[in-house]
């Protein structure tokens, strides 16, 4: 069995591990800013993720409890505004996030030199094509235009 720590003589400031058997009295958590209040010798000293404790006389629990309190009182509101802030964030970069990613899909496909996705689409999904336009090809359509034009006029 352990020994039971935080007598009278033990130094008010020693630091005591998680576990450790103590004697009835008031403990502080120095991790998490928790006061313990042990109601009876021999119980070990409770595992909440704070870190290790150190026994507070009486005197000094009556003068921590309002000034924590005060503490307390006086971040509320911070906190309160804190957390709104927060979540308010985390919903529009939610919100934003998708429409993002489908936004930069359209704007850029993928860059290939020598093309141009000005429908973000490649030209051969666009018109089955798998090879350039030629100059020939170019010539014919030009002539084909000029042609429709004199049949409007």
């Amino acid at each position: 069995m352990m020994k039971v720590h935080a007598g009278p003589g033990v130094n008010a400031m020693t630091k005591l591990a998680v576990g450790t058997e103590v004697r009835s009295g008031h403990y502080f958590c120095l991790g998490n800013w928790k006061l313990v209040t042990m109601p009876t010798d021999g119980e070990p000293l409770p595992d909440e993720g704070g870190g290790p404790y150190v026994h507070l006389p009486v005197v000094a629990v009556l003068l921590l409890a309002p000034v924590m309190g005060g503490a307390f009182v006086l971040f509320l509101p911070f906190i309160g505004f804190y957390l709104v802030t927060v979540t308010a964030a985390r919903r529009a970069a939610r919100a934003l996030s998708g429409s993002a990613a489908e936004v930069a899909a359209v704007v850029h496909p993928g860059w290939v030199p020598g093309e141009a996705h000005l429908t973000g689409r490649r030209p051969e999904a666009e018109e089955g094509r798998t090879a350039p336009v030629t100059n020939d090809e170019l010539s014919e359509l030009a002539r084909a235009i000029e042609e429709k034009r004199r049949e409007d006029e």
